[in-house]
């Protein structure tokens, strides 16, 4: 009984010493985020869209249509261009 014992005793006190040192590192990795701002407004149903060009009563009012079409998507174009000159600077 007692070599059974000591045995035992033995073997937990070899585990005790085979634990390893845990340590904990902080590894810094950089978080990507968004530039878009939130207040950049969904992209506006423009006028010249199919179904408006083909019910245009003539080619005055289809004219028409994409004349105000060009100039909402040139609204559009100033305002993402803005964007993406204030994310081209976030990322220098």
């Amino acid at each position: 009984m007692r070599p059974a014992l000591l045995a035992v005793v033995l073997c937990a006190l070899s585990a005790c010493s085979s634990f390893e040192r845990i340590r904990t590192i902080d590894v810094l990795t950089p978080v990507s985020t968004s530039c878009v701002p939130p207040g950049l407004p969904e992209a506006p149903e423009y006028v010249d869209n199919d179904v408006a060009l083909i019910a245009a009563p003539d080619l005055a009012e289809r004219y028409r249509l994409l004349v105000v079409g060009r100039d909402q998507r040139t609204v559009r174009l100033d305002e993402l261009e803005t964007v993406v000159d204030l994310c081209r600077k976030d990322e220098s």
